[in-house]
């Protein structure tokens, strides 16, 4: 239960209380890692919790799940984790497992910001599955563990989206006047699948998609190559 830091042996905080304990006593936590506070029992074990709460500008909760408001890489907070190349629309990325490519920027063709968002349609990032996959099981915040969500989850978020402006998911459309900003697709993806940035398909897990569209959504399930807009969730 002990450590030995600069030549002393130290109470081992993480092995009696947890990960994110960083500072206690031989009886309790008294400070936890940052995103983390105390617990009401800071004897336990973890007896740091998750400060994360699902609201504000980058988070909506839907039923038992957080999603992201925005497409991975258009927020500070929704960064794009080291491991995945990412360039701006109209340049080259060639996509494959090894390069993990995103397309940042100048990624639609017709767009605007219509509908009460705050959330043009216009510069969106969009990714290959391989780096979408890579974006969310990397994202690390809050404490979460975070992951693509899956076809059957994403079916549900309409009501979620349509008309509910900067209080909505802020999803984009193909075509305008549908109640959501518009962000019909370009051909800006350069060495993704058929060079093509399709920012309304909201990636699911195994490449599947669902495309907002004339204020709707449809299935689909494309090669891991395809260039989609890249949502993560976890459970609350």
């Amino acid at each position: 239960g002990y450590v030995l830091k600069d030549g002393k042996c130290e109470i081992d905080c993480v092995y009696k209380f947890g990960t994110n304990c960083t500072e206690c006593t031989q009886d309790k936590c008294k400070t936890c890692a940052e995103d983390y506070k105390l617990s009401s029992d800071p004897s336990a074990n973890p007896a740091c919790e998750s400060e994360f709460t699902c609201t504000g500008e980058n988070f909506m909760q839907i039923g038992n799940l957080c999603v992201t408001r925005r497409n991975m890489g258009d927020s500070d907070v929704l960064a794009i984790p080291n491991g995945v190349t990412v360039v701006n629309g109209g340049n080259i990325c060639n996509s494959n497992s090894a390069n993990r490519c995103c397309w940042k920027g100048n990624t639609a063709n017709t767009c605007d910001n219509a509908n009460g968002g705050e959330y043009s349609g216009c510069d969106r990032t969009v990714c290959d599955y391989y780096a979408g996959d890579y974006i969310c099981t990397n994202f690390n915040y809050g404490g979460k563990s975070w992951r693509l969500p899956t076809q059957n989850e994403i079916k549900n978020w309409l009501p979620y989206s349509i008309n509910k402006g900067v209080n909505g998911l802020q999803l984009c459309d193909t075509y305008g006047g549908y109640l959501s900003a518009r962000c019909f697709d370009s051909g800006n993806c350069k060495g993704a699948a058929g060079g093509v940035c399709y920012i309304p398909d909201i990636m699911a897990k195994g490449a599947c998609v669902y495309r907002l569209s004339y204020g709707g959504l449809i299935a689909g399930c494309f090669s891991y190559t395809y260039a989609f807009s890249v949502r993560c969730v976890t459970e609350l």
